[in-house]
């Protein structure tokens, strides 16, 4: 199955922020105008015109991508739970945006694999990538899937390892099948 990742468009924190919310809170974030722009700009890109069902996370920043995407592409949108971005807590109780960045800086020092050292509960490659194939095998079915979500959940499928905001990745995915 070919799978057209794309990362969502630039997102605004400052909504969030002002009302208060701690923690995943920050989730609800809305794309500003660049992000928008971005959305706008990928669905021009002539290898999603392929796609024949838009799979996103539910996360509003890649939401509001999918459907500037769907309805640019005309195709039907789905919201897929295990697309999320990456779990900094996997005990879903930060609040502060310290926690979040101390969890990447481990995450990125023990190249995202859970040593016994480690100090946080955050989300490893593995787990990510488990929770987005089991999302994904429920299109096995389709030829072409747009899937619009996170950078680093897409890393668990493109070498690339700099994913700007709207970019576009082409892969080939096996489901069971790790790069």
């Amino acid at each position: 199955m070919k799978l057209l990742f794309v990362r969502h468009g630039h997102p605004d924190y400052s909504e969030p922020k002002a009302l208060g919310y701690p923690g995943f809170g920050n989730d609800l974030a809305p794309l500003d105008v660049l992000g928008r722009t971005q959305a706008e700009q990928a669905a021009q890109d002539p290898r999603l015109r392929q796609g024949q069902l838009i799979v996103a996370s539910p996360f509003t920043r890649a939401l509001q991508t999918a459907a500037i995407l769907s309805r640019r592409l005309d195709l039907d949108l789905r919201v897929e739970v295990g697309l999320h971005e990456w779990l900094p807590d996997l005990t879903y109780t930060y609040t502060q945006i310290e926690t979040v960045e101390q969890a990447r800086a481990e995450f990125d020092a023990m190249n995202g694999i859970a040593e016994a050292e480690r100090k946080g509960q955050w989300e490893t490659w593995e787990q990510m990538r488990f929770r987005a194939e089991r999302a994904l095998a429920r299109y096995v079915g389709y030829e072409c899937l747009i899937v619009v979500c996170h950078g680093l959940l897409m890393q668990c499928f493109v070498e690339e390892k700099k994913i700007p905001n709207g970019g576009v990745f082409e892969v080939q995915w096996m489901p069971g099948h790790t790069r």
